[in-house]
């Protein structure tokens, strides 16, 4: 990738002040909601990038019962300033009642990376 001198203006601590991670589990049921949910990120500018890992299992409290669930992690590289909407978009289409829906802050990053997100998000 080659970056204008336009883009090298964008400070570093910006860029990384800007991108967030977010975390989202989706029930292994063979019904693609993982599939449709990063699509629909990517197709609508909601996520630069959406990174899939099948077979995760989770082991939790729900209704007092020890519950445990194949699951697929979806991490999902987007801006600070979408969060919401990814948020929202997830929580119409996640079939759990409290989806899993985490923010991770990032304190570091390559440089081309982050602006590459940037770039494809604002």
């Amino acid at each position: 990738m080659n970056i204008t001198p336009l883009q090298k203006k964008i400070n570093h601590n910006i860029l990384i002040k800007n991108t967030i991670i977010i975390i989202c589990t989706v029930p292994n049921d063979n019904k693609s909601t993982h599939l449709s949910i990063a699509k629909t990120l990517i197709t609508n500018k909601l996520a630069a990038c959406v990174t899939i890992l099948p077979n995760t299992h989770s082991i939790y409290y729900w209704e007092n019962q020890i519950q445990k669930q194949e699951e697929i992690q979806l991490i999902i590289k987007t801006c600070a300033t979408l969060e919401q909407s990814v948020f929202q978009y997830i929580k119409t289409k996640h079939p759990y009642q409290i989806p899993e829906l985490l923010t991770l802050k990032i304190t570091n990053g390559e440089p081309n990376y982050l602006l590459w997100i940037y770039n494809l998000l604002n």
